[in-house]
């Protein structure tokens, strides 16, 4: 009986460590509130940065209904999030781009959730 008290013993203290191996950070972008003119496109921009205020890299998607969430893993490297919003006319050839006034923090090897609704602040400068 010892002898297997000593093999499951050794067994379990061999087992790989799930908690060392670093978690995916990731996020999702939650439109809502937001009615889309006939006529247009709105493409959404989920820009990750870095502590150094660095571009990593863009996730974009069409919104095409409304309430709309789509989900991300970020870079290993991402701390924050900033989103912007181009608006095309569909015939008119016309476009506008728009920042969502406000930085959006991630938590390492956390899920963050992003909303944007049709209050959110807007302008045409980057936060």
């Amino acid at each position: 009986m010892l002898m297997f008290a000593l093999a499951v013993a050794f067994f379990v203290s061999c087992e790989k460590d799930d908690s060392a191996r670093p978690q995916e950070t990731t996020y999702s972008i939650i439109v809502s509130g937001i009615q889309v003119p006939e006529g247009m496109t709105v493409e959404i921009l989920a820009i990750e940065y870095n502590s150094s205020n660095e571009r990593l890299q863009t996730n974009r998607f069409n919104l095409v209904s409304v309430p709309m969430n789509k989900n991300y893993t970020a870079n290993s490297r991402t701390e924050k999030i900033k989103v912007a919003m181009n608006l095309y006319g569909t015939s008119s050839g016309q476009s506008a781009s728009l920042w969502v006034q406000q930085v959006f923090y991630l938590s390492k090897g956390k899920h963050t959730n992003i909303n944007i609704t049709g209050s959110s602040p807007t302008g045409q400068y980057e936060p």
